[in-house]
């Protein structure tokens, strides 16, 4: 079982070169956050309401009302609220449509946070176009209106200061690779000792390496996946709250109660009653 804010989230996407953007909504209850993932597709986070931060590789950047995030290709990040309720929309940009437009995306240094209106205007066309229930045209002009995006993210948004998401980094590449693997394992017995030993690193370096990227622990990571995962199930399975602690990879019922409760924000059995039709 893989989280809907998972590694894979955009993997086909990103494969078909004739879509540029995907749009979606999301929001986040008081405590409600995404823990570290990535995906091949750059995304941008646009908030209209309330405020969130944003860690990208261990760098935390708040996003305010009417202001843009924008999270390079494959950059680990996390999402995290900061009000009551935050609403924002998830924009993911599809680099190989990119590509084949001859736009390489990713060889531009992109500010992390963007206010300015003309990017932000452009932004919420393509928004407004994506979301149109008009198909005559539809296809046409989202190609041309992402097209005309990306250029006016180049022109207004380069980052004067450089920051350290390079694809090509080693130490990078085995941060996303263990990411991904307790993402797809979590609802397994994971044994985080056994992680330590794939590396030529010690123990102690490789959680501080983990911990400067994600600014968080791998055991804490698997946990915000396995509750997640229990959160999904709690929502849409016929199922007891021990079967679903036990099918989420917890062991002992009253430690999952505890961390669910402190990821969620609220106790598995509070979740299951919401969810009774």
């Amino acid at each position: 079982m893989v989280n809907d804010h998972s590694a894979f989230m955009q993997e086909q996407f990103s494969k078909d070169s004739t879509i540029p953007v995907r749009f979606q909504i999301n929001e986040l209850a008081p405590t409600k956050n995404f823990p570290p993932h990535f995906h091949n597709a750059i995304e941008m986070l646009y908030v209209y309401q309330g405020q969130i931060a944003v860690t990208v590789q261990g760098v935390e950047y708040i996003v305010s009302k009417n202001e843009l995030c924008f999270i390079p290709s494959n950059a680990i990040h996390s999402i995290r609220n900061l009000n009551a309720i935050s609403k924002y929309d998830c924009c993911f940009l599809n680099t190989n449509y990119y590509i084949n437009d001859n736009i390489d995306i990713n060889k531009y240094q992109i500010s992390i946070i963007i206010s300015n209106n003309i990017v932000i205007d452009d932004y919420k066309k393509l928004k407004k176009v994506f979301n149109s229930d008009k198909q005559n045209f539809k296809a046409t002009a989202l190609k041309s209106l992402g097209t005309f995006f990306v250029i006016e993210l180049i022109t207004h948004c380069l980052e004067n200061q450089k920051y350290s998401l390079s694809q090509r980094d080693p130490k990078v590449k085995i941060v996303r690779e263990i990411t991904l693997y307790l993402n797809t394992h979590s609802c397994e017995n994971i044994n985080i000792d056994t992680i330590y030993k794939q590396y030529n690193y010690s123990h102690s370096y490789l959680s501080r390496l983990f911990k400067k990227y994600t600014n968080t622990t791998m055991s804490k990571m698997l946990n915000h996946y396995r509750c997640l995962n229990a959160q999904n199930l709690l929502m849409t399975e016929d199922l007891s709250i021990l079967e679903i602690s036990e099918k989420c990879g917890f062991n002992n019922f009253s430690y999952f109660t505890k961390t669910y409760k402190n990821i969620i924000g609220e106790l598995p059995s509070d979740t299951k009653n919401k969810n009774i039709h």
